[in-house]
């Protein structure tokens, strides 16, 4: 799959959804990952339902799950993977769209776009959030 520009939707949508949960989540319980891994492994199934035209969305949703897996949940070990994390979507956004990219690449983009979110979403609740509504206590 190759586009002649870089495609909004999938660079920053992805994104936006991980931080929404991200932050809704940190909101009630600031310490769990596992609310944010299985909503993302959830709504990652709605890649069956993608607007574009993809070969095979079998491989789109795997590469996303699969995406999400690996970008979460090794931040229980070792928290500064999300630093890798971010670094490797942001990469991704640089070049994967101007190539032509099987379905399971471009899921892998996409899950790394969420796993982004989910990790500034968590900084967001937990350093501006927890701040804003202590000051209102």
């Amino acid at each position: 799959m190759k586009w002649e520009r870089a495609p909004l939707g999938i660079i920053i949508l992805p994104f936006i959804i991980g931080f929404i949960i991200s932050c809704i989540s940190g909101y009630f319980d600031p310490t769990t990952v596992s609310i944010q891994l299985v909503t993302l492994i959830i709504l990652s199934l709605t890649l069956y339902f993608f607007p574009i035209k993809v070969e095979n969305y079998n491989q789109l949703v795997a590469g996303s799950v699969v995406s999400v897996i690996i970008g979460i949940f090794p931040t229980l070990i070792f928290f500064p993977w999300c630093i890798i994390v971010w670094m490797f979507w942001f990469s991704q956004n640089l070049y994967v769209w101007n190539y032509n990219m099987p379905p399971f690449r471009i899921g892998v983009w996409i899950g790394m776009g969420a796993s982004s979110g989910v990790f500034f979403g968590a900084f967001f609740s937990w350093y501006l959030l927890s701040n804003f509504y202590a000051y209102f206590d």
